[in-house]
């Protein structure tokens, strides 16, 4: 059976960090990234099962990441998931939404991100 593959982007290192260590102990593929602009590239040049992205980062929001990554051409099965520590606009809840991601709250209990994930799949 392929392992699923989940990129994750956050510019703290100890939620990559983190969120690589909760995945891999349910046989999920990981690549984390810390920026976002390199993370663009990663993306472009590969097909995840899970694309999660933190909110909140310098050079560009997990938003505007999403909207970019989402002219490329992606595979139409990709799920997306936006991290957030910050309490969000309606207004930026309902783009989140308009562009096919689920929300999780930061800090996240690493087993309620493993069933997110699963679910997401499902």
């Amino acid at each position: 059976m392929k392992k699923c593959s989940v990129f994750v982007l956050d510019d703290a290192e100890a939620i990559t960090m983190l969120t690589r260590s909760a995945l891999t102990m349910y046989n999920f593929e990981v690549t984390e990234c810390n920026d976002p602009l390199a993370a663009l590239e990663i993306v472009k040049s590969r097909t995840f099962d899970v694309i999660m992205v933190d909110i909140m980062m310098p050079e560009m929001d997990g938003i505007t990441f999403l909207k970019t990554i989402k002219e490329f051409p992606i595979d139409p099965h990709t799920r997306f998931v936006v991290l957030s520590s910050k309490k969000l606009t309606p207004g930026e809840e309902k783009e989140i939404f308009s562009l096919g991601a689920v929300l999780l709250s930061k800090p996240f209990i690493p087993r309620v991100l493993v069933e997110k994930i699963t679910e997401l799949l499902q």
